[in-house]
């Protein structure tokens, strides 16, 4: 007697999909990704990484392997299009999510900037530099 594998396999033999098949509408979505990710400057190793994904399995997506609804938002977000664009293949740029610092790192950056203004030294220069492209890398506004 056939095990619930190979019962699950021909019930999606039967409705005439295999698992791993691409359909035409995975495969458009990940040519979407490739453009959107190339016009967003990335690498797909990058991309992966930040979306939280190994690198082969950015690969799939943009080969036309499915990619799960929670994953393409991620995307989305990280090339800075909207869903609908990955989804129809239109280029537009959505809207930038906000930039946001803690109260406490606002603080010291302001403080810092006092710091620089008061007493424009190249030790006072330095510290700003190396905070402000801190928090720029957090808030990934650096390109790296």
């Amino acid at each position: 007697m056939p095990g619930p594998q190979s019962q699950a396999g021909f019930l999606v033999a039967r409705q005439g999909k295999m698992p791993g098949d691409k359909t035409p509408e995975d495969v458009r979505v990940g040519k979407n990704i490739v453009a959107a990710r190339e016009a967003a400057g990335l690498i797909q190793a990058e991309l992966a990484r930040r979306v939280g994904v190994q690198q082969t399995t950015m690969w799939r997506y943009e080969h036309g392997h499915h990619c799960p609804l929670e994953k393409l938002k991620l995307i989305a977000r990280e090339c800075k299009v909207s869903v609908d664009a990955l989804l129809a293949g239109t280029q537009e740029v959505s809207e930038p999510e906000p930039l946001t610092l803690t109260q406490e790192e606002m603080l010291k950056l302001m403080q810092l900037l006092a710091q620089a203004a008061a007493h424009d030294t190249p030790e006072t220069r330095a510290q700003l530099d190396k905070a402000l492209l801190a928090h720029a890398k957090r808030l990934r506004l650096h390109k790296r």
